[in-house]
Formats: C-alpha cells, sequence, structure tokens
C-alpha cells in the first residue's frame, strides 16, 4: 500500500481538529473562558493518556475460564445471534427519546420565562398539551405495560 494514501485521512483530521480548536480559542478570549478552557483540555489529554498506562498496573493477573467467556451487562449471553428481541424495549426507548426532547425544548423557555411573556406561555402550554396528548395516547395504547 502507498504511506501517502493511509496518511491523508489522518492528515485532513488533524487539520480539521486544529482549525475547530482555534476557532473555539478564539471565540473564548472574547468571554473570558480562556483559562478554563486551557483547564479542561490538559484534564482531557492527561486523562487519555494516563488512564490506558496505568490500567497495565492494576490490572489482576489471574485469568480463568469465566474471565474469558462473553459478558453483557452484567448476565451470561443466552440469546444466539439472529434472535429477535421484544419489540417494548424500542417503544420504550422511542417513547423516552420523546420524553426527553421535550425537557430539552422546555428548558430554554424555563431560562427566558419573564421575557417572553404570554405569548410564549400559550406556545409552551401548546406544545406541552400536545406531548401530554401523545403520553394519553401511548398509555392507552399499551405501550408502557409490559404484561400485555
Amino acid at each position: 500500500m502507498n504511506p501517502e494514501l493511509n496518511d491523508t485521512p489522518y492528515l485532513a483530521l488533524l487539520i480539521t481538529t486544529l482549525v475547530c480548536l482555534g476557532i473555539v480559542v478564539f471565540m473564548a478570549t472574547f468571554k473570558n473562558l480562556l483559562l478554563p478552557l486551557c483547564l479542561y483540555f490538559f484534564n482531557l489529554v492527561f486523562a487519555k493518556t494516563t488512564r490506558h498506562p496505568l490500567s497495565f498496573f492494576f490490572k489482576s493477573s489471574k485469568t480463568n475460564s469465566v474471565k474469558q467467556t462473553a459478558f453483557e451487562c452484567g448476565t451470561l449471553g443466552t440469546n444466539q445471534t439472529g434472535q429477535r428481541l421484544n419489540i417494548k424495549f424500542y417503544l420504550v426507548a422511542v417513547v423516552f427519546a420523546l420524553f426527553d426532547v421535550e425537557l430539552a425544548l422546555i428548558y430554554p423557555y424555563a431560562v427566558n420565562v419573564e421575557v417572553l411573556g404570554q405569548q410564549g406561555f400559550v406556545a409552551i402550554f401548546l406544545f406541552v398539551s400536545l406531548v401530554e396528548i401523545s403520553l394519553l395516547y401511548i398509555w392507552k395504547r399499551g405501550v408502557l405495560d409490559w404484561l400485555k
């Protein structure tokens, strides 16, 4: 393989990262956030460079057949590859995402409640009403009932 072709994506990634970092540092200087930003990046680099080497010193050297088996979520794997999961897991994940996004959209209103006034209250009331109607629909359809 040609070594110049293998280095090109890394070079582009490095240049993009440096440009983004330069923009962040430039913007942070106007907000007097340069010191916290530098401390954050120092902490990030320190954690990334020391965590892996330190794990070699603190790891257990004892191995056995139990430690060599596949481990997933605290239980031994019992399902064969390709088996279907219950659809309830996906439905609960989608419902969680819906209400998580609702919270993310309500937060800016809560911060600016005095500025937005009555028009903002009406808008957020309609939004929350729509989300609550969707909750009632989800509840009526039995999405949250695991025994069904």
